[in-house]
């Protein structure tokens, strides 16, 4: 997430409530750009209709092919979520982010494996699989392309719409896939 100082002025808040409004902060930055891509000029938009999130996209940039990317990877990260709960294994995804919430503060590092708490380091794919683990009794593959690709290796998973999000399923993003997905995430809730 970018913010150019001008912009941070105006749509800066604090999305962690810890006092602080930082644009180097994810939450912070990630709850700005969402007042940003809102204000519609004075006009409240609403992102979930798709005229909203088009006009929100130019006003942020002015650039009609800016808005098209922006369009495209939104229809390609919903269709790579995943879920563990329509499949069968967990039924309830609070102990999928109750293993995943142990890891809280933990540095990342790419390449890092989650295994023993306190001790190791974390990249988001071996967080997912630490959490399936420990949280649905499921093992899964160690990178995030490879776990991008369970729908079509793994007739146990499903890829649903991103409305139909549940806590729990796991969130890809990054680029275009197969190969541009770069990370992946557990959903939580839609706050």
């Amino acid at each position: 997430m970018q913010f150019i100082p001008s912009s941070w002025e105006i749509y800066q808040q604090d999305g962690n409530d810890d006092g602080t409004m930082d644009p180097n902060n994810v939450y912070d930055a990630t709850l700005g750009a969402e007042a940003h891509l809102c204000d519609g000029a004075g006009q409240a938009l609403n992102l979930t209709v798709e005229e909203d999130l088009r006009s929100a996209l130019f006003l942020y940039n002015r650039s009609s092919v800016y808005g098209e990317n922006v369009m495209a990877m939104a229809e390609t990260y919903e269709s790579l979520s995943l879920s563990a709960e329509r499949s069968g294994f967990s039924g309830n995804g609070d102990p999928i982010i109750a293993a995943a919430e142990q890891w809280l503060d933990t540095p990342y590092k790419f390449g890092g494996d989650c295994n023993t708490l306190g001790q190791d380091l974390c990249d988001c794919s071996s967080l997912t699989r630490y959490a399936y683990r420990h949280g649905a009794d499921l093992e899964l593959p160690r990178t995030t392309y490879e776990q991008v690709q369970l729908p079509q290796n793994d007739d146990r998973f499903v890829k649903v719409p991103f409305n139909d999000l549940r806590p729990g399923d796991l969130l890809f993003f990054g680029g275009s896939p197969p190969w541009g997905i770069g990370h992946v995430g557990i959903y939580i809730s839609e706050s």
